[in-house]
């Protein structure tokens, strides 16, 4: 069986889930979306990338980038905002 194609904006949603996800882990956050493990951490690997590429000037950030990556680090702390 094929796998899925998830829609940007549920990947978008999957991620911001995980970054926000308190004490809960990644696997349980995945059983919660009904998706495998290996894909979140492929999308929030890739997602990281993205961002890293932007943050080499954070003067091109666009408005909505710069919300977005504010969004998604704000409940992170210690190990997990500096992997971040």
């Amino acid at each position: 069986m094929a796998n899925p194609k998830f829609s940007d904006e549920f990947k978008m949603n999957a991620i911001k889930l995980a970054n926000n996800r308190g004490d809960r882990s990644l696997k349980d956050v995945a059983k919660e979306l009904n998706i495998s493990k290996s894909s979140l951490d492929a999308w929030l690997r890739n997602h990281r990338e993205q961002l890293n590429q932007l943050s080499s000037d954070s003067r091109q950030w666009s408005g909505q980038e710069k919300l977005l990556a504010i969004a998604e680090s704000h409940a992170l702390t210690g190990e997990e905002l500096s992997q971040w």
